[in-house]
């Protein structure tokens, strides 16, 4: 199994035995570098979702306190240490990606534990994990989708928006 992806790129494999262990890898790593600051470590996205075909790239959402969340820069400069770069600043995430352009291989979401989006992550995760109905019309959208917008990664995203959004408001 190889992990990472091009970052335009929609290539899509079924789930992996190996990804809880490469979070967890991955988690300790980050424990290690952020001792108390992390208030909890959650493997998140298709990886954590064994009905549903993922990109190959671990999604990763870290906890912390609102504080900390705030004034995220010492973690930015932490997350660098272990290969992380700062993407982007959503209104409810700070968002970083792990390998060069061609080859991601994790996302890490920093959102404040327990805020909206940390809910928002792990409920979408546990209820398709717990719904293999809703689970599997998720991975025939995901399919289709990557069929559609192969070389397309917004277009791809944004078309699963819809399905997100009322899966979350059930």
């Amino acid at each position: 199994m190889n992990l990472g992806l091009n970052r335009t790129k929609v290539t899509l494999t079924p789930y992996s035995k190996n990804y809880p262990m490469l979070f967890k890898n991955e988690s300790i790593n980050l424990q290690k570098v952020f001792l108390e600051s992390i208030v909890d470590i959650q493997h998140v996205g298709s990886t954590a979702m064994p009905l549903v075909c993922s990109k190959p790239i671990i999604d990763i959402c870290l906890g912390v306190d609102t504080q900390t969340y705030q004034n995220y820069l010492p973690i930015q400069n932490n997350l660098k240490q272990l290969g992380y770069t700062f993407r982007h600043d959503f209104f409810d995430r700070k968002f970083f990606a792990k390998g060069p352009a061609n080859c991601r291989t994790h996302y890490l979401h920093l959102a404040v534990y327990k805020g909206p989006q940390w809910l928002k992550m792990l409920k979408f995760r546990d209820t398709l994990n717990s719904n293999p109905h809703l689970a599997k019309q998720y991975n025939q959208l995901k399919l289709d989708l990557a069929a559609k917008y192969p070389n397309q990664r917004k277009l791809y995203t944004s078309s699963k928006a819809k399905f997100i959004d009322q899966m979350l408001n059930r």
